[in-house]
């Protein structure tokens, strides 16, 4: 599955060009005691590039999961972690 993360990787990170940054495999900071590694996650562009903290919910234009064996959770668990923080796009693709 690290070869599809890769392309859709690449196929996303074409599309917003300079103007989003786009993560693969990095904690988004839900709160204190939540940090889920969405397999990519286009968030706002930041002048540290995200090296002082991860990216919050406010930061997150796109959270992609990429499903083989986790449908189930990511369907439901990580839908309902992503709607509580209120981030507003959330994909899961097979």
């Amino acid at each position: 599955m690290h070869g599809f993360t890769d392309e859709v990787h690449e196929v996303i990170r074409e599309k917003v060009g300079k103007a989003l940054r786009v993560r693969c495999q990095n904690p988004i900071r839900i709160n204190r005691h939540n940090g889920p590694q969405p397999d990519i996650a286009v968030v706002e562009q930041r002048r540290d590039g995200y090296t002082l903290s991860h990216p919050g919910p406010d930061d997150a234009w796109l959270i992609i999961e990429i499903s083989d064996s986790s449908l189930e959770f990511d369907l439901n668990t990580k839908r309902q972690t992503y709607a509580r923080a209120e981030i507003a796009e959330y994909w899961v693709l097979e």
